[in-house]
């Protein structure tokens, strides 16, 4: 993991720096801020890892004229919009009781963020209009993900991450780069895809059970049409996955989104290191399913035979 242990320096500053703003919060906000960003704190035993979230500004730097100071404000930047963006998101998905608190949190973590933004960019940038972009590309995509279609154009997923393009155009724009922003936000669908991929077919269930959007689920659905309303159905997709193995065909679609990343010919070798872990891990997932039914298709032959001795 390359990719993640060569910047562990440069992320123990970042997550400083990120508390001492965090802590600032008045009270209870404080508190309840720096336990949520915790959770994401990857020098933390137990959290969530959200490496492109954070890394992606010092990935860049293989590819981009950027220091690595303005790397680490970056990246402080992103993680208070991941946190403002996640919390927006767990109210939109959880059909459970909210703390109040979490909104007015929300509120001064994307203070912060529009704040740390100004910092580095003039009213005149074109960041702002960048940024107007990706905003409504994300809000558009969150309020209609039901009709997002994965099968017709699986970067359509990468939308409801769309904030996180903001990183590699504001690198490219504060290294005067512009001309590269389109190709760099092309590779980083590719790479937001199959990171939404992976993160659907570990949530498959709840998402069913809660009737979220679940990529997994509907590519499921269009590999088996059904004339009712069966296609979010637990068991189908369970069937699906155990029995007829549509976790393979599902990951193919992971190592399409590497060949084309490849394609692009961006010389960014940790953002590709990083993508290929996620497809390693969507093949490392579909292998232990295909074993496990072996296993069991076998140990029923076994348990046959054994009946036809006796």
């Amino acid at each position: 993991m390359n990719f993640y242990q060569e910047f562990e320096t440069e992320l123990t500053q970042v997550f400083a720096e990120t508390e001492m703003i965090i802590s600032k919060f008045p009270e209870p906000l404080n508190k309840e801020g720096l336990a949520y960003l915790d959770k994401f704190n990857v020098l933390k035993e137990g959290s969530t890892n959200n490496y492109i979230c954070y890394l992606l500004p010092f990935w860049l730097m293989d590819m981009l004229p950027i220091d690595r100071e303005t790397c680490i404000h970056l990246s402080r930047t992103n993680i208070l919009a991941m946190l403002y963006f996640f919390i927006i998101d767990d109210r939109m998905d959880s059909k459970m009781l909210q703390r109040k608190t979490q909104l007015p949190l929300a509120h001064l973590l994307y203070m912060k963020f529009h704040e740390s933004c100004r910092q580095l960019f003039p009213v005149t940038s074109t960041f702002w209009s960048y940024n107007s972009t990706y905003m409504t590309v994300w809000a558009e995509a969150v309020s209609n993900e039901h009709q997002l279609n994965f099968m017709k154009n699986p970067l359509h997923i990468a939308r409801k991450a769309s904030p996180v393009k903001l990183i590699s155009t504001s690198a490219c724009l504060l290294s005067g780069k512009e001309d590269l922003v389109s190709i760099l936000s092309l590779a980083i669908d590719h790479v937001l895809t199959t990171l939404q991929m992976a993160d659907d077919w570990v949530d498959w269930q709840d998402d069913v059970l809660e009737g979220n959007y679940n990529c997994l689920a509907q590519f499921i659905h269009s590999k088996n049409p059904t004339n009712n309303n069966e296609e979010y159905s637990h068991n189908r997709i369970k069937q699906a996955l155990y029995l007829y193995d549509q976790l393979k065909p599902y990951t193919q679609v992971a190592l399409n989104q590497h060949k084309k990343l490849i394609s692009l010919n961006v010389p960014i070798p940790h953002l590709i290191e990083f993508h290929q872990s996620i497809v390693d891990y969507l093949l490392a997932e579909a292998s232990k399913i295909e074993v496990a039914r072996k296993s069991l298709a076998l140990g029923g032959l076994n348990y046959w035979l054994s009946k036809k001795r006796d």
